[in-house]
């Protein structure tokens, strides 16, 4: 990629790129340690889970994490798991940052400190419990129902990720060119008119 790039980008730019990559490599890491201590309890506990948003997208587009920013942990869970979340996050001291039941989802904090350093850090978790909500304006004109776990856990449907990504893009007011972007790679690479 970097021999490919030389041709378009002059040499200042591309120490920019390197730099944003390596930035990106290394976040993403840590919050795959994250992640991973999430799922390992979540699968301690039989609470089923999906990752979505960046996560998804870098195990299944990107395949390179220094290729899309992350800055949170996004799962989806089953409605009827949200109470049972609650409590196991709540024995592992895991901390409830401002919930936010009108979008079907919880945020959470994880803090741990590395091994093999003296490096502490911090990860957010949000937990979802609907993939998309339909009482929110303007969605509830755009959808009939919720999009939740279980519906999206029996299609795995690619066209459900590109609304919920769409809806997710446009309720954050376009903010992120990376979010187009994962648009763009859904629909490509699914071949979706």
């Amino acid at each position: 990629l970097y021999k490919e790039l030389q041709n378009y980008f002059p040499e200042e730019n591309l120490e920019l790129l390197k730099k944003y990559y390596l930035s990106n490599s290394i976040i993403s890491q840590k919050y795959y340690i994250y992640y991973d201590i999430i799922k390992q309890l979540l699968k301690k506990t039989n609470v089923q889970h999906i990752p979505i948003k960046g996560k998804y997208m870098i195990e299944n587009y990107y395949k390179d994490g220094g290729c899309r920013p992350i800055t949170d942990i996004d799962i989806l869970i089953s409605a009827s798991d949200i109470t049972r979340i609650i409590n196991i996050f709540k024995e592992q001291q895991i901390i409830s940052l401002d919930n936010y039941p009108d979008n079907f989802y919880e945020k959470y904090l994880i803090s741990r400190a590395f091994k093999n350093s003296s490096e502490v850090g911090n990860a957010l978790i949000d937990v979802h419990y609907a993939l998309i909500n339909n009482k929110i304006l303007p969605f509830k004109y755009l959808i009939s129902e919720d999009i939740n776990f279980e519906k999206f856990i029996n299609t795995n449907n690619q066209s459900l990720i590109l609304v919920f990504h769409s809806i997710h893009l446009f309720k954050h007011s376009f903010s992120r060119m990376i979010w187009l972007y994962d648009i763009y790679l859904i629909i490509k690479t699914n071949n979706i008119d």
